[in-house]
């Protein structure tokens, strides 16, 4: 069944079912927009970024970042179960760095998280964005890990934290409370101010604190996008 699932017929259907879904709800749902106005700036630029969102909302990602502004790539999971959300990726105009952002940290060239942060860090220093989710790929659920801050000093790049909610959805009995988002429904974007790069030569305390303000950004901002789409907040693990 393994080897059905990751055949290159199965996987671009899965890739193409995915695509169809995620441009589907993006397009039926009513979004209202808070925080855009902190971004024009930064959307306007040619400076990379580094945009932030929790696990629990990847499958509208894509609706972070307008299609106008800097150049876009995700990171996804370099393993063969990864393929067909990396081609969705792409069908919707999202290119894709295959890799382990939580391996990356780590220089692990057998999960390719080596050659992956290189091309994240060119990435941004290039002018684009890269998004991560700094509580993937296992949590704790809404809490930040140093991956993201790490990006972010490496390029000397802004971390973009940017939430979003629907009223009609499924929340999904995983570690992330995965929501799954359903067509034809209200929504809410919301982003933050974009919070500076540690220094290059930041100590570690200093890494933290930029942590501990994206983790408080970014909860924030989910339990604004939730309320503006009229359900209730989550919680942090």
């Amino acid at each position: 069944m393994k080897g059905f699932l990751r055949s290159r017929p199965v996987q671009w259907l899965l890739s193409y079912l995915v695509f169809a879904y995620m441009r589907l709800v993006q397009r039926t749902t009513r979004w209202t927009l808070a925080g855009d106005d902190r971004m024009a700036a930064l959307w306007a630029s040619n400076r990379g970024a580094v945009a932030c969102m929790w696990h629990r909302g990847v499958m509208q990602a894509v609706v972070g970042w307008p299609d106008g502004a800097q150049p876009r790539r995700m990171v996804i999971s370099a393993s063969p179960d990864g393929q067909f959300v990396a081609d969705a990726t792409e069908r919707l105009g999202v290119g894709v760095i295959r890799g382990s952002t939580r391996k990356a940290a780590k220089r692990d060239k057998k999960k390719g998280g080596e050659g992956a942060y290189r091309a994240m860090i060119a990435h941004v220093e290039s002018g684009g964005v890269v998004g991560m989710t700094p509580d993937g790929p296992r949590g704790p659920r809404m809490h930040a890990s140093m991956g993201a801050v790490r990006l972010a000093k490496a390029a000397q790049a802004p971390l973009c934290p940017y939430a979003w909610s629907v009223r009609r959805r499924k929340v999904l009995n995983t570690w992330d409370r995965f929501v799954f988002p359903f067509p034809f429904s209200k929504g809410a974007i919301v982003w933050a101010e974009p919070i500076d790069p540690p220094a290059e030569d930041a100590e570690p305390a200093e890494m933290d604190a930029v942590r501990a303000r994206l983790e408080t950004a970014l909860n924030e901002i989910a339990a604004e996008a939730d309320r503006i789409a009229g359900v209730e907040p989550e919680a942090p693990a």
